[in-house]
């Protein structure tokens, strides 16, 4: 488990070269956080050449979120607050990323492995799946009108995957 951060001065981080398995190009990486017991970690990564990575499976839950730049997850380009989340096992499409971009990082449950695949795990569950978002453009609840969660206000923000939306 992570332990408790109280502050951070982004002074005392450090960049250093980025962990990423079977990816061409070049990017550095900061931690935020790390869970030394199994690899979880929030990180800020930025991508200092053009860089891309052939589909597969991650070790970990995997998320990212851009920051400015672009990131193109399969047939879909995501600007700044552009969002991807593959739970673990769950196949993630070929990725490019221009130089210059920085996201946000997150694992949890597992480390920075990934490997090359075609398809999801066998042990993935039909709830498991590739999300991958446009937040920017998903509708604004004012906290003024209650909880995100209030299903009655459409807390659910409507929100669809892109790449169901784009199915419909």
């Amino acid at each position: 488990m992570r332990p408790h951060v109280e502050l951070i001065d982004e002074k005392d981080l450090i960049w250093h070269n980025a962990v990423f398995q079977h990816a061409d190009g070049i990017a550095e990486q900061r931690n935020l956080s790390y869970d030394e017991e199994d690899g979880s970690a929030s990180l800020e990564v930025r991508f200092t050449s053009d860089w891309s990575r052939p589909a597969g499976v991650h070790h970990a839950g995997t998320e990212w979120f851009v920051l400015s730049g672009s990131v193109t997850i399969g047939d879909t380009e995501l600007g700044p607050e552009g969002f991807w989340n593959a739970p673990i096992g769950v196949l993630t499409p070929p990725i490019t990323v221009t130089d210059g971009t920085e996201i946000l990082l997150f694992r949890e449950g597992g480390d920075w492995h990934f490997d090359l695949a075609e398809q999801d795990r066998e042990f993935v569950r039909p709830d498991q799946e590739l999300v991958v978002l446009h937040t920017s453009e998903m509708p604004w609840i004012d906290v003024k009108d209650g909880s995100p969660m209030r299903f009655d206000l459409r807390g659910d923000a409507g929100a669809r995957p892109v790449h169901q939306a784009a199915a419909s």
